[in-house]
């Protein structure tokens, strides 16, 4: 069962399934194509039922082939959702002005 929708400008409306990435059934990822073409993005969390407790939210990361992540992990906070908070948003990625993602397809 799906739980988050995502719409890329230029794309069709993605609501998953996203596969899990992890054992713990709590990661997932996709792809996205030509990340510098990408402005923006609209994340949304679809109604319940879904698979997200109540009290329960989503946070969203990329993973960054340049350092531009401040932890150092590889992957760097996009957004976060919550239905008892906002359950859609629109976020800007900055990726357009991103060096390292300029020559990257996936």
């Amino acid at each position: 069962m799906s739980f988050l929708g995502l719409i890329v400008e230029g794309s069709p409306v993605n609501v998953g399934p996203f596969p899990a990435v992890d054992s713990s059934g709590a990661k997932f990822t996709t792809t996205l194509f030509k990340p510098s073409t990408i402005g923006q993005l609209v994340l949304f969390l679809l109604p319940p039922p879904t698979p997200i407790p109540p009290n329960h939210g989503v946070v969203l990361y990329y993973e960054s082939p340049a350092g531009d992540d401040p932890n150092g992990t590889g992957w760097v906070f996009l957004a976060g959702l919550h239905y008892n908070n906002k359950a859609t948003k629109i976020v800007r990625t900055n990726w357009e002005s991103n060096e390292a993602l300029k020559y990257k397809v996936s």
